[in-house]
């Protein structure tokens, strides 16, 4: 990568184009996750931002949120007589700095609520950096080899990684707290995140106690950035990345499936032959287009909707 392209790799993690826009009549709720403020980041005083970004890919512009100090849920629903039980918490990428807000979080929780589930977007807290790390993570990609790079950058952004796993855990103990309001069986919730969002799900799948642990997840480009392994309660994954992705190898993805595979646990694997990073619900004209049809045909086998979009388009 060229040192005109680090500061958007340390800004927004997973911005690209997506391939599609959906629409739904599911209302949309905001909920607090914390009461009061958020433990650990109690001094966090910069003000929430909303901007527009062009993707680095090019298209349309892209919805970015930084500075949050409040973690909350946004609940997507499913129109009146469509919910299937099920439950899932999306988390937007953005490297820990950002959440690509609409292209990995909104637009992803109407598709599934269309399919039936019950979406709840999370908007993790995030700052949008300081001096200190932005020099750290420069000094990486100028000297650290390219295939060291994410791992070394991974250390730095370590304490901005554990804020966000104890968000993500904490969304999964308020909603089966309230799974009668929402509509969600406490053990049909799950979790799938995206590049930074995929790594704190992966956080949460394997840190997680019985009370704070999703039920079945789908880390989309992300890797397993922990130090614990798959137990015998970690849940059922599905796996997406594409093969040409130069900022979260496909490697780190492979990764995940192995160790599941160790663990004779189920987890499936789609690699796209290209797709980049940050495809969101699949970049047009490349063979990540599509992955969302592998994803409803899992939810489907593992009977968390009912599979009617599917058999229609068959």
């Amino acid at each position: 990568m060229t040192r005109s392209g680090i500061a958007t790799a340390v800004a927004v993690l997973a911005l690209a184009i997506s391939a599609h826009t959906t629409e739904s009549s599911a209302a949309e709720e905001i909920v607090k996750l914390w009461p009061g403020k958020a433990p650990g980041t109690e001094q966090w005083s910069k003000p929430e931002t909303t901007e527009q970004m062009q993707s680095p890919a090019g298209g349309r512009a892209i919805q970015i949120i930084k500075n949050v100090t409040e973690p909350t849920l946004t609940v997507v629903r499913p129109a009146a007589g469509r919910a299937s039980g099920a439950g899932m918490i999306v988390l937007p990428g953005g490297a820990f700095g950002a959440l690509a807000w609409d292209l990995e979080g909104t637009e992803v929780a109407r598709w599934l609520a269309e399919r039936g589930v019950t979406a709840f977007v999370l908007k993790y807290r995030i700052h949008d950096g300081d001096e200190t790390m932005t020099a750290k993570i420069t000094e990486i990609f100028a000297k650290t080899p390219p295939a060291e790079r994410f791992d070394a950058a991974m250390k730095v952004f370590e304490p901005r990684k554990r804020i966000a796993a104890e968000d993500a855990m904490q969304a999964v103990r308020v909603i089966r707290s309230n799974g009668k309001k929402y509509g969600v069986s406490p053990d049909r919730l799950g979790m799938m995140g995206f590049s930074a969002g995929a790594i704190t799900t992966m956080s949460a799948v394997l840190e997680g106690d019985a009370a704070s642990r999703p039920n079945f997840a789908a880390p989309i480009y992300g890797a397993m950035s922990s130090s614990h392994s798959p137990s015998k309660d970690s849940p059922p994954l599905f796996i997406a990345v594409a093969a040409d992705d130069d900022t979260v190898a496909a490697s780190k993805s492979t990764a995940i499936f192995q160790a599941w595979q160790t663990a004779k646990l189920p987890v499936e694997l789609h690699i796209y032959e290209n797709g980049g990073h940050g495809f969101g619900l699949g970049k047009p004209k490349t063979a990540s287009a599509k992955w969302t049809d592998a994803f409803e045909a899992w939810l489907t086998a593992h009977a968390l909707i009912s599979g009617e979009r599917t058999s229609q388009a068959r």
